[in-house]
């Protein structure tokens, strides 16, 4: 992860953990104390991907400031916590709950920079397709598919790690689901898209998969 800016509000063990990984050598880890510091050092900043996360309480959950700094977010939240995303207007927000895996994050941190970067640029090529992450529709030919907003983070999901994912790790990172307790919503999901593939666009094969996992 190249040239990406991470603000790791009130949290300063995480930021020594991720600052200490080779994967964010390139990037900046910053350590902010409140919502003041962090509009502070975004606005000396000259890099345009930048990721907020946040260690949650219900004083800052209520909090506006969270809106005005415009950032995709990673809530991190104690299990069974409930949060109404509706309540923000960032581009990406993402929960992760306690106890998690460094790798866990660091998959939700790329989840969270893709979806925001390929919101602001609006359309992504997929395959022969073209997706309007905007009107969430994907286009070929001329004919256009309605997505909700679950299937465009699975289809963006693939498309960036570019390599067949396990059902293991698609449940924890696109549905943050638990392995054991979630068995059949991924083959579900994908049988679901590939009915809307092939009823639009007579593909019947946009979602692959093979022993180590789906891919496109």
């Amino acid at each position: 992860m190249n040239n990406v800016i991470l603000f790791i509000l009130n949290n300063k063990i995480l930021a020594e953990i991720l600052s200490e990984l080779n994967l964010f050598k390139n990037s900046k880890i910053v350590h902010c104390l409140n919502f003041k510091n962090v509009k502070e050092n975004l606005k000396n900043e000259a890099l345009n991907d930048s990721l907020l996360i946040q260690t949650t309480d219900y004083t800052t959950l209520n909090n506006e400031n969270l809106n005005e700094l415009n950032l995709p977010i990673i809530f991190l939240i104690q299990k069974d916590f409930k949060i109404k995303l509706n309540h923000y207007k960032n581009l990406s927000i993402d929960t992760i709950s306690y106890p998690f895996k460094v790798l866990d994050l660091i998959s939700k941190i790329n989840i969270c920079l893709s979806k925001n970067k390929f919101s602001k640029n609006s359309f992504v090529n997929v395959l022969e397709y073209l997706l309007d992450i905007n009107k969430k529709e994907i286009v070929k030919n001329g004919l256009k598919l309605k997505l909700t907003e679950k299937e465009i983070t699975f289809l963006l999901y693939l498309k960036d790690n570019n390599k067949p994912m396990t059902i293991e790790n698609l449940l924890k990172n696109v549905w943050n689901y638990s392995f054991k307790t979630e068995t059949h919503t991924v083959e579900t999901h994908v049988h679901r898209l590939r009915k809307k593939f092939l009823k639009i666009f007579g593909d019947k094969n946009i979602i692959k998969n093979s022993k180590n996992g789906y891919y496109i």
